[in-house]
């Protein structure tokens, strides 16, 4: 029984990130980019994989509301007669035709209890509504018969042949005419009897009267746009032990699937940037399950390539932007506020930035701490703080976490994360 993901683009990220956890679980779910065989046509892979799937998912965004194609994908699913499960990852007006469907949603509680939920009705398929049912057509319906039988009859024999000639309007009107008879005497009986339009008894003295029970319809269930509430005292420390990583990646610059390769090793987490087509790489990967105000982030960082490595730390990440610290092995850092309300044309402003001794150059490994405190921004390397940065303009309170790398300018670059700890600053 396969579930079949319809999404927006803008939600690549996220989607990929559910899916491969759905997998790891053993559920049977189809997403474009992970299922659609290279050198075959997307737009009938798409076809063939909703016709053939049993549950159809829909990724609830602002970008998904607006996408022709998500909204040609929901209607054939619910015609067709799916299981319809809304997944909400964004405040967003939901439409009103899936405001009667179960739903989950991802923005008033942590990714992984929303994770649990969704393996749990994907496991018991029947919990979940399914879209218009067909009605069954009337088998005089001339579609329903088969070609074979049309312009044929069984011949009937005593009784049933007799009943087919005798034409339905001579067993009608006399029937009619026989109810009308037996209303005009009954009414006149009751007549008599004082049994019409007699009034109450006297001893009746209630002044209740008898209303008609009405058919009520319930109200549809509305999803609320809720923002996404900061779960706090999640702190831990992230140490790339399994197989797999499953932080969200966002692409600040660059083509994840021709620059970046991550690949956990050893308890370590290897990040290698290429070149393609002159564009430098940038590559952060962001935990959604917790929010947080105020955050302390420690990375110990490894230099393996032969260029500088750009190593990137970064606090409050949401829908209007995030702040990032940016450390480079060449000895050389910069603060930056990444702006996504178009306010900056180059997408960030950076805050600050300089150069210190504290960070060792070449093939080694540095401790960089990034704390995000009220409107501090401090960035310590190696137990030596080398900035503190107080920002009056973008004022970001909460979000999520991040840490990537980046490319100055100089590319391949290689390098590992040992380790990462989140911690109360």
């Amino acid at each position: 029984m396969t579930t079949f993901i319809s999404y927006s683009r803008t939600d690549s990220a996220f989607v990929v990130r559910l899916a491969k956890d759905l997998k790891a679980a053993g559920i049977d779910v189809w997403v474009d980019q992970l299922d659609i065989p290279k050198g075959t046509r997307w737009d009938d892979e798409i076809e063939a994989a909703v016709e053939k799937s049993s549950t159809f998912m829909v990724v609830l965004a602002p970008e998904s509301m607006e996408s022709q194609n998500v909204k040609d994908e929901l209607s054939y699913a619910i015609d067709a007669g799916k299981h319809i499960l809304p997944v909400i990852i964004k405040p967003c007006k939901v439409p009103l035709r899936l405001r009667r469907f179960q739903h989950v949603d991802f923005t008033d509680k942590p990714y992984k209890e929303s994770l649990a939920e969704i393996k749990r009705l994907l496991s018991d398929t029947q919990r979940i509504p399914k879209g218009a049912v067909e009605q069954t057509k009337p088998v005089t319906d001339p579609k329903d018969i088969p070609a074979a039988f049309k312009g044929t009859r069984p011949q009937p024999v005593g009784k049933e042949k007799l009943a087919e000639k005798t034409p339905a309007s001579k067993i009608v009107i006399p029937a009619v005419i026989i109810g009308v008879l037996g209303i005009i005497i009954a009414g006149v009986f009751m007549v008599s009897k004082g049994l019409l339009f007699s009034p109450p008894p006297a001893t009746s003295t209630s002044t209740a009267t008898a209303e008609l029970p009405t058919a009520t319809r319930p109200a549809p269930t509305i999803i609320p746009a809720t923002s996404i509430v900061p779960v706090t005292g999640q702190y831990y420390t992230e140490e790339f032990t399994g197989e797999t990583f499953d932080w969200s990646p966002v692409m600040v610059r660059g083509v994840q699937e021709k620059q970046v390769n991550t690949t956990p090793a050893n308890g370590s987490l290897m990040i290698q940037l290429s070149p393609y087509q002159k564009e430098e790489p940038y590559v952060m990967y962001v935990n959604q399950d917790y929010t947080y105000s105020d955050v302390e982030l420690e990375a110990t960082v490894t230099n393996n390539g032969n260029n500088a490595n750009l190593a990137v730390l970064a606090c409050r990440i949401g829908e209007n932007g995030w702040y990032a610290f940016e450390i480079s092995s060449g000895g050389t850092y910069s603060i930056k506020a990444f702006d996504k309300t178009g306010k900056f044309k180059e997408g960030y402003k950076e805050l600050t930035n300089g150069g210190s001794t504290a960070i060792k150059y070449g093939k080694t490994s540095n401790v960089y701490r990034a704390i995000c405190q009220g409107s501090d921004l401090i960035l310590i390397v190696n137990d030596t703080q080398v900035a503190d940065y107080t920002d009056t303009i973008f004022n970001y309170t909460q979000g999520n976490i991040g840490f990537g790398a980046d490319s100055p300018q100089k590319i391949p670059v290689d390098l590992q994360f040992d380790s990462l700890k989140v911690s109360e600053p």
